[in-house]
């Protein structure tokens, strides 16, 4: 009776050990390992944007800067925005016919 517990005890440890590891002797990474993958026109807008933080450049070139990265990539945006550059974003937008 002992032995059959020893090898059910055994079983269940291993299979356990395994369970973690996906593909065989595979390493896992963790959540924290994985990293979005950032196309070069997202790091540019921001780059620009914290030069806009650090009042590097205007609002103004910040906006175009923000216009031209949705132009070129037909992709929505979801920023949050002082008073100042929105208020230029409305302005670029306007002038730029959207």
């Amino acid at each position: 009776m002992k032995v059959g517990r020893f090898l059910t005890t055994m079983a269940v440890t291993v299979a356990c050990s395994r369970a973690g590891k996906g593909v065989e002797g595979a390493p896992v990474e963790s959540p924290s390992a994985v990293r979005p993958v950032v196309t070069p026109a997202e790091d540019s807008l921001m780059a620009v944007l914290g030069a806009y933080r650090d009042k590097r450049i205007t609002a103004d070139s910040a906006a175009g800067a923000i216009l031209a990265y949705i132009a070129r990539t037909h992709k929505e945006l979801n920023l949050q925005m002082d008073s100042t550059l929105r208020e230029a974003f409305v302005r670029r937008s306007k002038a730029r016919g959207r």
